[in-house]
C-alpha cells in the first residue's frame, strides 16, 4: 500500500544519498523518529535517540520481521497523508540542496509479484497505488521514474494517463509483419554504444543486430544477451577474443532455455498472440496469466499508435508447432 511503499522507498533513498545531503537526511530521520514516537506504537519497537541506530533498526525490522511490517502497515493505513507529508518534506529539502534537479528512480518494481495464494491481491494493490494514489508519487522539483509492470497501463486505463505518467514499452525492433525495423535497431545500437563505446570491436555489428532482434526490444534482455556474449568471449581460452557464431548460438540457446518448459495450453495461447498481435484474452481471469507472461518476458508489449503484443523472438521456434 502507499504509506508502506513511501516509507520503504524513502528509506532506501536515504541509503543512496552522498555526504552533500547529510542535513536533509538528518532532518528527515529526526522528523520520522518523532512521527514514530507520537503516532506509531508497535510491540517491542523502541525509537532510539541515535538517528543512525533508529534507521538501522527500522530497516532491519522492515526487511526481516513480518509481524513488525504487519503492525506498522496496519497503523499507517489511516495515516496516508501524514506519511506522505513526511516524505514530501524530505524530498523538497533534498531537491533544494541539488538546485531542484533530481530524478528519483524506483527500479525493479515490475518484479514485485504475489505468491500462488495472493497473486490477485498483490496485482490489485499495485494498480490501486499507481492509479488512486499516483499524486503521492510525484514531488515538486523531482522527476519520478518507476520501472513498473508492463500490464499496469492497461490495468489503470486513463487513471495514469491523466496524471501525465509516460510509459515506455519495449522498443519495436520488428514490425507487425515480422520485418526488422532498422530505425529502432539503430536506437538499440546507440544505447549500447553509449555504455560500451568499443562494442563493435568485440562483437561485430551484424551479431549485435542478431542479439538485438532476439531481445525483442526489451532493454534488460538486450543487455543480458550482450553481457552473456562478452563473458563467453572473455573466458574462452582464458583470453579476450572476438565473439563468433558459435558463441552467439550458445547465448541464444541458453536464454531460450531459461524460458522453458512451456505447457501446451500456454504454447497455444502464445501462438494466438503471435498470429493476431493482441492479448487474445478469452476470459477476465486470463489477465493475471497475461501479467505473468509479460513479467517473464514470454510476451512483449509494443506501441505503434495503439498497444499491441508479440511473442518473445526466442520462443518462435518453440511455438511453431502450435501456429
Amino acid at each position: 500500500d502507499i504509506p508502506g511503499f513511501l516509507l520503504s522507498a524513502a528509506s532506501e533513498l536515504v541509503n543512496q544519498l552522498d555526504k552533500r545531503s547529510t542535513q536533509a537526511t538528518e532532518t528527515y530521520l529526526s522528523k520520522l523518529a518523532s512521527f514514530f514516537r507520537s503516532d506509531v506504537k508497535i510491540d517491542g519497537f523502541q525509537v532510539e535517540a541515535n538517528l543512525g541506530v533508529f534507521k538501522s533498526t527500522l530497516d532491519l525490522s522492515l526487511k526481516s520481521n513480518p509481524k513488525f511490517r504487519q503492525q506498522l502497515f496496519q497503523q499507517l493505513q489511516s495515516r496516508v497523508d501524514a506519511v506522505w507529508r513526511q516524505v514530501d518534506l524530505f524530498i523538497s529539502d533534498l531537491a533544494a540542496t541539488r538546485g531542484g534537479k533530481i530524478a528519483w528512480i524506483m527500479d525493479s518494481l515490475d518484479r514485485v509479484i504475489g505468491q500462488f495464494n495472493n497473486t490477485r491481491e498483490v496485482a490489485d494493490s499495485i494498480t490501486v497505488m499507481f492509479s488512486q494514489h499516483a499524486d503521492k508519487l510525484r514531488f515538486k522539483g523531482v522527476s519520478t521514474i518507476a520501472v513498473v509492470h508492463p500490464w499496469l497501463a492497461a490495468a489503470t486505463g486513463a487513471a495514469l494517463r491523466a496524471d501525465s505518467w509516460k510509459f515506455l514499452p519495449s522498443i519495436r525492433v520488428r514490425q507487425k509483419n515480422g520485418d526488422a525495423d532498422p530505425n529502432r535497431l539503430q536506437i538499440l545500437f546507440d544505447i549500447a554504444l553509449r555504455r560500451i563505446p568499443n562494442l563493435f570491436d568485440l562483437i561485430d555489428q551484424e551479431k549485435v543486430r542478431v542479439l538485438a532482434l532476439a531481445s525483442g526490444g526489451d532493454l534488460r534482455g538486450y543487455f543480458m544477451l550482450l553481457r552473456s556474449a562478452a563473458v563467453k568471449a572473455a573466458t574462452k581460452n582464458k583470453g579476450l577474443q572476438a565473439v563468433d557464431e558459435a558463441m552467439i548460438d550458445a547465448v541464444l540457446s541458453e536464454a531460450r532455455n531459461q524460458l522453458l518448459p512451456i505447457s501446451s495450453d500456454v504454447r497455444t495461447w502464445l501462438a494466438k498472440i503471435y498470429r493476431n498481435k493482441d492479448a487474445a484474452l478469452d476470459v477476465h481471469a486470463d489477465i493475471l496469466e497475461l501479467a505473468r507472461l509479460l513479467n517473464g518476458k514470454f510476451v512483449m508489449n509494443y506501441r505503434n499508435g495503439d498497444d499491441w503484443y508479440d511473442v518473445n523472438p526466442l520462443l518462435l521456434e518453440v511455438i511453431s508447432e502450435a501456429h
